[in-house]
């Protein structure tokens, strides 16, 4: 190897003895993984029918979509978010309440594809 390179992996945590050699396959082997999921609604047609904006537009994109009964949909998070600061500094995970809005969000996108819905609408649930 180029000894430019530091692995991140030593930087971290010591190698074990017995641990195996892994073998890096980088981000684009990652996101492959995930290459087949078919995108039904992109951000552009998410922004048309929820009224939301950033930051608090949690669906980046619809995988899944049965008209009029279920969703599912994706949030990309980084940790540089805002609530990733406060919750919790040493163990970061994404606000209950943050989740709940959310499945909120997404199955509002569900009720504003319905007959009846204009999209962009503000849509409440009580």
């Amino acid at each position: 190897g180029n000894p430019a390179v530091v692995s991140r992996r030593s930087i971290l945590a010591p190698k074990c003895e017995t641990e195996a050699a892994v073998e890096w396959k980088g981000a684009l082997s990652s996101s492959a993984l995930t290459g087949d999921v078919k995108t039904v609604f992109n951000i552009n047609d998410i922004a048309k029918i929820l009224p939301h904006r950033y930051p608090f537009l949690l669906v980046d994109k619809v995988v899944e979509y049965e008209a009029g009964k279920r969703a599912v949909g994706v949030k990309s998070i980084t940790m540089n978010e805002p609530q990733f600061t406060g919750h919790f500094p040493d163990n970061p995970i994404m606000p209950g309440v943050m989740q709940i809005e959310a499945l909120a969000q997404l199955a509002g996108i569900v009720c504003l594809q319905m007959e009846g819905a204009s999209p962009g609408s503000t849509f409440y649930f009580a």
